[in-house]
């Protein structure tokens, strides 16, 4: 463990000094009620080939907690347990179960971590594809979560807030008081299942769209007053708006399960929040690619 930590610490002062070479044109941190995400645009100068720390791996960033530690590094977004240094979660290992193979495609992703809070990572994720069958490049832009104690699970916002408190949140956001003026429903949605599914029905607009997805996809962006700050992502609802990405933000209490792991976060003490991302690597990511990119 010395040796890891040595390794890392001198991996972090080099990173200090060195020039990113990935350039995320696209700021995922603007004011959250609306904000829409243009599709991003990275350069890379090679290609990522391992999960774990090599030498010409760039480091990025590291955090860990009482059970695990993440390296964000240029190659990958990786968790392993501190106990065994087992890893158990691994961004690249993800995606090659994905695109390893791919040979009629050219496809790029991208990934950022959002939050780090107990065993919850949070990341955006962007995957762009050009096929030879395709009449135009493919986009899809997301957050995504994963409890990395069980990296197979779907993580929903339920888990951690109470339905009422959810509703009373969204309902106070800009957009979806927005949307709900549009909507055609006769009666005014009482609790968060009836304010999805009116949510969901709404076909006029094509830059974001409601559903019951969308609570299992979101970051911890800060802690204010006795309440934790969520960023919800919206992806779009055609495909004119393909690649864009628009953020809701909701205010709710500090949810006993991670009430100490997102105070520790945000302190700076184990893991970490968005806002902490927003400041230093907001124009960073990771790339991957697959597949044949001269398409």
């Amino acid at each position: 463990m010395k040796i890891r930590a040595t390794y890392l610490l001198l991996a972090t002062l080099l990173g200090c000094f060195a020039n990113y070479v990935l350039v995320f044109e696209t700021n995922l941190y603007q004011q959250a009620e609306g904000d829409i995400l243009k599709f991003p645009n990275s350069k890379v100068d090679d290609e990522p080939s391992a999960v774990s720390i090599e030498p010409r791996s760039r480091f990025l960033f590291g955090s860990s907690n009482q059970n695990y530690e993440l390296t964000w590094t240029q190659q990958d977004l990786a968790v392993w347990k501190r106990d065994d240094q087992t890893v158990v979660f691994s961004a690249k290992e993800k995606e090659e179960g994905v695109y390893q193979g791919v040979t009629d495609c050219g496809c790029q992703i991208q990934v950022q971590p959002l939050s780090f809070v107990g065993s919850y990572l949070s990341y955006s994720r962007f995957a762009g594809c050009d096929c030879k069958v395709q009449a135009h490049p493919s986009a899809d832009f997301e957050f995504n979560v994963v409890d990395v104690s069980q990296p197979e699970r779907t993580v929903v916002l339920t888990e951690f807030f109470s339905e009422t408190d959810l509703f009373e949140a969204l309902i106070r956001d800009k957009l979806v008081r927005k949307t709900l003026g549009k909507a055609n429903s006769k009666k005014s949605p009482t609790n968060l299942q009836d304010l999805l599914k009116i949510l969901s029905v709404t076909e006029d607009e094509c830059d974001y769209q409601f559903d019951q997805e969308m609570l299992s996809h979101f970051g911890f962006y800060g802690v204010e007053n006795g309440q934790v700050l969520v960023r919800i992502g919206l992806e779009p609802a055609c495909e004119l708006s393909r690649g864009q990405l628009t953020q809701i933000g909701l205010r709710l209490p500090l949810p006993k399960k991670l009430r100490s792991d997102l105070q520790k976060a945000e302190a700076g003490q184990n893991g970490f929040l968005m806002r902490e991302i927003k400041y230093r690597y907001k124009n960073t990511v990771t790339v991957f690619s697959f597949g044949d990119m001269s398409l």
